[in-house]
């Protein structure tokens, strides 16, 4: 009797599982269908995407005095939306999240100006994470070689202001906006 009821229960398991697993690829599939990772996200073209950029400072790896370098890690957390990837969690088995890798869909061209290192980025690969509105997040931990301008004159009693000037690659300037208010964290 006890091993009719763990079979039955294993194979309820598994249809409940296959379930969840047919919703979230059909979902996939259906936000894929009509997506383009170079296309801006927005409605009309002569809309700005306006993306918040927020720094978490982790460690700091390195200051080297002699050739003006701060080395830190650090976490950046991109957010923005995009009206292509909005859909009702009832019509597929009540998602309201999913993920998508790294080059799927459109990232802001975010560069940072006084980067020292001759790759300028650093970044690593995660993934989206895009809720049920169309709201993003993307955020990739990044090592970042900076030029900083070191004053050690007052040392050990020295304070350095090191600033990362973060900027677009690519974009003309009404195509995506970060605004500064929208620049935050602690760095």
């Amino acid at each position: 009797m006890s091993f009719a009821l763990i079979i039955i229960n294993l194979s309820i398991l598994k249809v409940l599982f296959v379930n969840c697993s047919d919703d979230e690829y059909r979902l996939l599939q259906d936000l894929k269908e009509r997506y383009d990772p170079i296309e801006r996200p927005v409605q009309n073209h002569t809309e700005a995407v306006k993306v918040s950029l927020h720094l978490y400072l982790q460690q700091i790896v390195d200051v080297d005095e002699k050739n003006q370098v701060l080395t830190v890690v650090l976490w950046e957390e991109f957010r923005w939306f995009d009206y292509k990837m909005r859909w009702d969690p009832r019509e597929y088995g009540g998602i309201k999240k999913i993920r998508f890798p790294t080059g799927t869909l459109w990232r802001p061209d975010v560069l940072l100006f006084n980067s020292a290192d001759e790759n300028f980025d650093a970044r690593f690969d995660v993934n989206f994470v895009v809720n049920n509105d169309g709201s993003i997040l993307y955020s990739p931990p990044a090592l970042i070689k900076s030029s900083c301008k070191i004053d050690i004159t007052w040392f050990p009693f020295d304070e350095q202001m090191c600033l990362l000037k973060v900027g677009r690659k690519i974009y003309c300037k009404a195509s995506y906006l970060i605004p500064k208010a929208a620049v935050g964290g602690v760095v």
